[in-house]
């Protein structure tokens, strides 16, 4: 018999290569509600810059599977500059702002920039002399 040949498939040898797409889902890393007038910066790490996060619009699924009755009737809702107006509640979509992430940085809730020096100083993020 000749080595090189066989009648006998080698089993050892064969393979089954198949590409199995892996299943991506959001997690919920955390929530956070940020007081009244107060606003959520990012602080990147590396880079050691400070500016306000930036946020995406989205409709919470829960929302959705709820099904809850609107109240019906007149409101008043405000806006971020303080004004007031006169809405009709039926007409306000419910909506949630979602942080968009970014690599090396940490988000924190604080009423101003100065504010926010303070709370990294005691977390020990920064050091100011």
């Amino acid at each position: 018999m000749n080595h090189l040949t066989s009648l006998k498939p080698n089993t050892d040898k064969v393979e089954n290569v198949r590409q199995v797409q892996q299943e991506t889902s959001e997690t919920l890393i955390g929530s956070k509600r940020i007081h009244k007038g107060h606003t959520l910066f990012e602080v990147n790490v590396k880079e050691q810059t400070i500016v306000e996060a930036q946020f995406e619009e989205c409709e919470a699924s829960y929302e959705k599977a709820a099904n809850i009755d609107k109240p019906k009737g007149f409101g008043v809702q405000t806006n971020r500059t303080g004004t007031l107006k006169r809405v009709i509640l039926d007409a306000i979509e419910p909506s949630r702002k979602k942080v968009i992430k970014k690599e090396n940085c940490i988000y924190i809730s604080a009423l101003n920039k100065k504010n926010l020096l303070k709370k990294l100083e005691k977390r020990g993020v920064i050091k100011i002399n």
